[in-house]
């Protein structure tokens, strides 16, 4: 298939992007076009261009679901997990395990979702420290930990 008419397929349709030949699925520009629509088409790129800051950036700023996708390098990326849970909250379930257990990254998740702190670091959600800061954010927070 044309390049061209591919990028105006995958710019309206997830499926285009799911079928498409592995060697589109590695092209930065298709990857791009088919991210910017739907951010879960991120699971069907490369997994170069799954560790893709620019890629993933798009394709997380669309889709609430797009990090769970990401190479795992970017997962443990603090600017882009931070960036991310700063919107979405809930995608502190997606970040390295190094990251659900700082404090800075989930109060940052906590603000944007409460509910968020069910994604945090066993040993965050057993600090007092750490809940009485939570609380700041949210009186109620502890309701989220039973």
């Amino acid at each position: 298939m044309d390049k061209k008419k591919l990028i105006l397929k995958v710019s309206s349709s997830i499926e285009a992007f799911a079928e498409c030949a592995d060697e589109f699925k590695d092209d930065e520009e298709v990857v791009l076009a088919a991210v910017n629509y739907s951010g879960s088409s991120l699971q069907y790129a490369s997994d170069r261009l799954r560790d893709n800051l620019k890629i993933v950036k798009v394709a997380d700023d669309e889709d609430i679901d797009a990090l769970g996708y990401a190479s795992d390098r970017l997962r443990n990326d603090k600017k882009l997990v931070m960036s991310s849970v700063k919107v979405w909250g809930k995608t502190l379930q997606f970040a390295s395990e190094e990251l659900r257990n700082d404090k800075q990254v989930v109060l940052e998740a906590i603000k944007a979702r409460p509910s968020s702190i069910e994604f945090a670091s066993d040993s965050l959600k057993k600090d007092p420290a750490f809940i009485k800061a939570a609380k700041k954010i949210d009186d109620d927070i502890e309701s989220y930990l039973t």
